[in-house]
Formats: C-alpha cells, sequence, structure tokens
C-alpha cells in the first residue's frame, strides 16, 4: 500500500457461510509447492508461478490451491496482469480460505492502478477473514479507496481498521490517513491531535486535504503551503481562479 515513507502497501460485504469455505482448499501438489519454495528462495518468484501453475493445468480437476499460490508467486514477481488473469471468474474465488484468494486478486488490482476494483475486492475479502487480519483488510481497503479518489468510503474503511484497537501499533498513522480523507473537519481536527513521531510528518498533509474536501479552499491553500506542497497549492489556486 501507498501511504508515506511509513505505510506502505503491499494495502476486503456480504460474509460468505462458514461451510461453503470449509474444503475448498485441495490437497496441494507437494512437489510442485517444494519445487516452488525453493524457486521462490533462490529469488525466482516468476519461476515459481509457472511451476505452481504448469501443475495446476496438469491436474484434471483444477487445483484451487495451487492457483491461488501461483497467483501469489506472480505478485511476488510484480507480474500483476498475469494474477489477475488467473483468478478473475474463478468460480471459487469467494469461497476460498477466509477470502485469501479475493485479497490476492485485489492486490494484482491495485498493483495494476484499477483501484476501485481493488478497493471492492478488499471489501469483500474482509467481510470474510478473521478477526486482526480483517482489520488489515480494512487498511488496505482504504488506501486503494482514497487511490480511487473516493474519500467517504476510504474514511470508514480506516475508522473500521481502528475499531478494536486490534492494530495499535500503527494507529497514529491510520489516523493521519483517515483525517485526510474526512470532510468534517472538527472530526479531522481531533484525528490529528496530539499524534506522535514520526507519524505526525503527515499532518500537515493531512489537515490540508481535509480541509479542501470540506470546502474550504482559502484555509486548504494555506495548509498546503505550510505542508510544503507548492505544486499542491498552484493547482488549487489555479483550479479556483487565483492566479497570484
Amino acid at each position: 500500500m501507498r501511504g508515506g515513507a511509513a505505510l506502505c502497501i503491499a494495502v476486503l460485504v456480504a460474509a460468505s457461510p462458514a461451510g461453503a469455505q470449509e474444503g475448498v482448499r485441495p490437497p496441494a501438489d507437494h512437489t510442485a509447492t517444494y519445487r516452488a519454495d525453493s524457486l521462490r528462495l533462490a529469488g525466482r518468484p516468476w519461476h515459481a508461478a509457472e511451476t505452481l501453475l504448469a501443475a495446476a493445468r496438469r491436474d484434471p480437476n483444477p487445483n484451487a490451491f495451487l492457483i491461488v499460490e501461483g497467483a501469489k508467486a506472480e505478485l511476488l514477481a510484480k507480474r500483476y496482469e498475469r494474477a489477475r488473469n488467473v483468478l478473475a471468474g474463478q468460480p471459487w474465488l469467494a469461497d476460498y480460505v477466509d477470502g485469501e484468494a479475493l485479497a490476492v486478486l485485489a492486490q494484482a488490482e491495485y498493483g495494476l492502478g484499477r483501484f476501485a476494483d481493488a478497493a471492492a475486492h478488499f471489501e469483500m475479502a474482509r467481510s470474510r477473514a478473521p478477526e486482526v487480519r480483517a482489520n488489515i483488510l480494512a487498511v488496505r481497503a482504504g488506501v486503494a479507496f482514497d487511490a480511487a479518489g473516493q474519500p467517504d468510503s476510504a474514511a470508514i474503511a480506516f475508522r473500521a481498521a481502528r475499531a478494536g484497537g486490534k492494530l495499535a501499533a500503527i494507529d497514529a498513522w491510520l489516523r493521519v490517513r483517515q483525517a485526510r480523507v474526512t470532510s468534517d473537519s472538527a472530526v479531522a481536527r481531533e484525528l490529528l491531535t496530539d499524534v506522535p513521531a514520526p507519524a505526525a510528518r503527515g499532518v500537515p498533509l493531512a489537515r490540508a486535504r481535509s480541509l479542501l474536501l470540506s470546502g474550504d479552499t482559502t484555509r486548504a491553500l494555506d495548509a498546503f503551503t505550510s505542508a510544503g506542497k507548492g505544486l499542491e497549492t498552484a493547482r488549487l489556486a489555479l483550479a479556483v481562479g487565483d492566479t497570484a
């Protein structure tokens, strides 16, 4: 995920019955998986992906485990289009092990710049995932919604990620990320109060973006300037007709 120097994404709506997810993962072809693990450790994720997917093709009944693991290896190799093509349209996609396949698909879509699709699939995966993993997927959904230009949905996702305090170790960063997509200036001000370092570095820009979302362009211009974002200040000034 993208979110400044500190948050790296890489950053899931109605849950399917638990029984539907049980047994979706079939027995693995251990020869293929052992070889793929060796290739990954050797720094050859593209060969690991090819090994797993070739094994899946040899199986008369498509092996979901090998397909998902192959897609993960494609992600490691940054071959996002291949990873997406492997998973998109699979009939078992939504039922595979706690939303794991949906999360892999979402990561591939994020890598391709298909941010709205990624956010939707992260949300679907989140609804199927257990506890802490669900909160992590909410962070990724928030980042994807933000990148897709959907700040309201991003704010909801970041709020869900912070719920229950399961991600307390990165809560300061999440407060900043939530504030920058929040149009309610009072809420944003509360989120940005007493943010500890190093997350505090993102506070000026988050404040500026929140002011812009709230429609306060005059204060937003000053805030972007204070944040040292000259280019964004110039763009906003031109958008509102302030050529000076």
